[in-house]
C-alpha cells in the first residue's frame, strides 16, 4: 500500500481527546511527573524514543521507585547505562528490571493470537519483584510489545495486549508508557495504531511537518 509521510499528524488530529500537540518541554514535564496512567508516544527517530524512556523511567528511579523496561534487546542495552546513571545501583537492587520483549512475546503470541491471560501471569512476578525492591514506591513501565505486533500486522493481538495492560495498570497501580514507531509507516499501519490509541490516557505525536519548517 502507498506510503503516506503525513499520517502521524493525520492520526493525532483524528484523536482530539488526547493531548498530542504539546511542546517538547510540556512532553518532558508530563513524562517526569507521571501525568498519565497509560501514555502512548508516536516517534520517528531512535533519539525521540530513547529520550522519552530515559525521562519516564529515570524520574521514577530517582524518586526511589521502580522501573520495568519491556522491549527489543537493543533498546534495553542502549538505556541500561543512562538509567543506572540516574539511580546508581538500581538494577543491582532490582528496582530496575530490563526484559527482552521479543522473547516475552514468543511466550504468549502464537499465529497472531495473544494469550493475554498467560501474558498477565508472566508479567505478574516481575511486577511483584520490582515493587518489593522499591518498598511500595511508584512503579513505571515502558513497553514496545504492541508496536512489534503492529509491525507484524497482528491487529487483534495488538488490541488485546493493550487491553491486558489496562487490567494490569488497574490491578497493580503501575503507570505505562507505550511507544509506536512511525518512520516508514503506511496507511494500513496508521489504521492499526488508531485502533489501539483509544486504550490510552494520553497521546503524544511528533510536531506537524509544516510546523517544523
Amino acid at each position: 500500500m502507498k506510503s503516506d509521510g503525513n499520517f502521524p499528524q493525520k492520526l493525532s488530529t483524528s484523536l482530539p481527546q488526547f493531548s498530542s500537540a504539546m511542546s517538547q518541554s510540556g512532553w518532558h514535564g508530563l513524562l517526569a511527573e507521571g501525568g498519565g496512567a497509560h501514555i502512548v508516544q508516536l516517534y520517528e527517530s531512535p533519539h525521540e524514543l530513547e529520550d522519552a524512556i530515559h525521562v519516564w523511567l529515570g524520574a521514577s528511579l530517582r524518586r526511589g521507585g521502580a522501573a520495568l523496561l519491556l522491549g527489543p534487546r537493543h533498546v534495553g542495552d542502549a538505556l541500561r547505562a543512562p538509567l543506572e546513571a540516574a539511580a546508581p545501583g538500581a538494577e543491582r537492587d532490582a528496582r530496575l528490571l530490563i526484559l527482552d520483549g521479543d522473547a516475552l512475546l514468543a511466550e504468549f503470541v502464537r499465529d497472531g493470537v495473544a494469550d493475554t491471560e498467560r501474558f498477565e501471569r508472566l508479567v505478574a512476578p516481575h511486577l511483584a519483584r520490582v515493587r518489593a525492591a522499591a518498598g511500595g514506591g511508584e512503579m513505571r513501565a515502558w513497553g514496545a510489545l504492541v508496536d512489534t505486533l503492529v509491525k507484524r500486522g497482528d491487529r487483534e493481538a495488538a488490541r488485546a495486549l493493550e487491553e491486558a495492560w489496562n487490567r494490569i495498570i488497574a490491578a497493580h497501580g503501575i503507570k505505562l508508557l507505550c511507544s509506536y514507531e512511525l518512520r516508514g509507516g503506511d496507511e494500513a499501519r496508521a489504521r492499526l495504531v488508531h485502533d489501539v490509541a483509544d486504550t490510552h490516557t494520553h497521546l503524544h505525536a511528533p510536531p506537524r511537518r509544516d510546523a517544523r519548517s
